[in-house]
């Protein structure tokens, strides 16, 4: 999904969009509910963990776009 929006040029509001709509049935899943839309977190086996997704479509991050 992360390649997708890469190749589409999407952003990472997009990106959220899609990752909440496919896995919202998933109960490991949890959507963050603040202001900021760069972010969801999972429920890992030792806790919940928060993702800021901010550069997920950046250079810096290991899906790099180019």
């Amino acid at each position: 999904m992360l390649d997708v929006e890469c190749a589409a040029n999407g952003t990472v509001e997009s990106y959220i969009q899609k990752v909440e709509t496919q896995q919202k049935q998933n109960s490991r899943f949890i959507q963050t509910n603040t202001p900021d839309t760069r972010s969801f977190a999972v429920q890992h086996y030792a806790g919940k963990v928060v993702y800021d997704a901010t550069e997920f479509l950046g250079n810096e991050f290991y899906f790099s776009c180019n």
